[in-house]
């Protein structure tokens, strides 16, 4: 077989006739997000333990909120004592600093850890 270079017309990528058959054969197995980190690695599997980390803390932020306050916090996080709160709305960042006293004792000791500060963050519509 010949070792021909060939153009996608679509993407402008240049590859061999090998290179481009090794991708078919590739992509004709795709594998899901969770058997990728079940598979391993250092680091699909840290980002795994990441991210329940922060499932975690979300669960007890959303515990130690009133129910309405609750539901406008989709992502909760603690690093180096910084406790990081995503909300929905600018409005709803503004209710839940008058909440933030209230937050600290309860989820750093869930949690295991001190917070010394707290971060509010606006969440765009499209991250969520």
């Amino acid at each position: 077989m010949q070792n021909k270079v060939t153009q996608d017309k679509e993407f402008r990528t240049f590859c061999t006739n090998e290179f481009a058959a090794g991708i078919y054969i590739f992509m004709q197995n795709p594998k899901s997000i969770s058997e990728l980190l079940k598979s391993g690695g250092k680091r699909l599997s840290s980002l795994a333990v990441q991210s329940a980390e922060r499932s975690t803390t979300l669960e007890h932020v959303c515990a130690a909120l009133p129910a309405e306050l609750a539901q406008a916090v989709v992502t909760a996080g603690i690093k180096d004592g910084k406790l990081t709160l995503g909300v929905t709305s600018a409005a709803w960042a503004a209710r839940l600093r008058y909440a933030v006293d209230a937050l600290r004792e309860p989820v750093g000791t869930a949690v295991g850890t001190d917070i010394l500060r707290v971060q509010i963050k606006v969440m765009p519509t499209q991250a969520i």
